[in-house]
């Protein structure tokens, strides 16, 4: 799994993206994009110009753990509603894990539902997590690798699955939800 370290970088030195744009000349988007870590690609062009805005080597940039994880498969379906008092939805996606050249497809189960009356906006909503076959070997591989992982790449696997779960598991009358955090989901199993 690589990542772009540069939302850790512009923290620490209390940068903010519109002044790097303006100061390096690289777009806000593009720096939007690797902070965020959604981008699909790089130039070197950018590489060599961020490290020497930031005094840094590209190690300290983009980071690589040898284990990736990719979120698949994002789907929800509207599973009760009482008007005036509850919507559930529940749902599902799955983790597949590459390690070396050993893959692991981990599904996992969710559910959401309403923490406030449906009619009375804004909808407060919550996320839960949790394996569908804990005992798998799957499962277990899962949470060897998972907990070998550092901080940083587990925040970055935490913010994909949310943004995954996001237009599928919240409906869109909803105006603020939570989700569990995937090491809380993890620990409970």
């Amino acid at each position: 799994m690589l990542i772009f370290n540069l939302s850790v970088l512009l923290a620490e030195r209390n940068l903010k993206i519109n002044k790097v744009s303006k100061d390096t000349g690289i777009s806000r988007t593009t720096l939007t994009s690797l902070a965020k870590n959604h981008a699909q690609g790089i130039q070197f062009e950018t590489v060599n110009t961020l490290c020497l805005y930031l005094n840094v080597s590209p190690s300290d940039l983009m980071k690589i753990h040898p284990v990736d994880f990719r979120i698949e498969e994002a789907k929800a379906s509207l599973y009760n509603e009482r008007v005036k008092q509850d919507t559930t939805l529940k749902g599902s996606f799955i983790i597949r894990i590459k390690a070396g050249l050993k893959y692991y497809v981990v599904p996992f189960n969710t559910y959401t539902k309403s923490l406030s009356d449906i009619n009375v906006p804004p909808v407060t909503m919550h996320c839960g997590i949790s394996f569908t076959d804990s005992a798998s070997l799957e499962a277990e591989a899962f949470r060897k690798y998972y907990a070998e992982l550092p901080v940083i790449f587990k925040s970055q696997l935490n913010t994909n699955l949310f943004d995954e779960l996001e237009s599928v598991a919240f409906p869109l009358y909803c105006g603020e939800y939570t989700i569990s955090n995937l090491d809380e989901a993890i620990r409970q199993l």
